[in-house]
């Protein structure tokens, strides 16, 4: 079961899932950039390898390490009239022990009729309540977040709870939304 189906009507008060097992869209993981597209648009349901050679990581015993990532459809043959064949983005990830940061740079889909989301947060539904706060001095809480914030009034947000930070790049526009438990860039 994914939180996403039936949130809105199972999530009234704490108790009423009690006995549910949390799920996780995993289209929407922390760092995982994905197109958008309703399951009929698909052209294409199996994951392919990425378009650069230019991929891989190091890492110590302490816990220590980075990976870098740069995939752009648009060199590759095999993603041609598919809803991801103008996607394109670079990311790295630097490990610290417990903690992981992403940095993410050209992320982009030039597709008229396809979003783009890259996954900031996904929270157990279990969770209750989580509070944010935003750089315009705004604070929220996960049960009334579902207005868009554009990244150029708010370049930055801070999870209390979970003791995170999120950063949207002001150069460019794009909105920060929350819906169905899944913080979405």
């Amino acid at each position: 079961m994914q939180t996403q189906y039936g949130v809105s009507l199972l999530q009234r008060h704490d108790a009423d899932l009690k006995n549910i097992t949390p799920g996780y869209n995993f289209s929407r993981a922390l760092g995982v950039t994905s197109v958008a597209s309703g399951f009929s648009t698909l052209e294409q349901l199996v994951y392919q390898k990425g378009t650069s050679g230019f991929v891989g990581g190091v890492s110590n015993s302490d816990g220590m390490g980075v990976f870098v990532q740069e995939f752009d459809a648009t060199k590759s043959d095999k993603y041609a009239n598919t809803v991801a064949s103008a996607l394109g983005f670079k990311k790295s990830y630097f490990f610290f022990d417990n903690d992981v940061v992403l940095l993410a740079s050209d992320i982009s889909n030039d597709q008229k009729n396809s979003n783009l989301e890259t996954g900031l947060l996904q929270e157990s539904a279990t969770d209750g309540k989580n509070d944010f706060a935003f750089s315009n001095k705004l604070k929220t809480s996960n049960d009334n977040y579902d207005l868009n914030y554009s990244s150029t009034k708010v370049p930055w947000m801070f999870n209390n709870s979970l003791h995170m930070a999120y950063t949207c790049c002001p150069i460019r526009i794009s909105n920060c939304l929350k819906a169905n438990k899944y913080l979405v860039l």
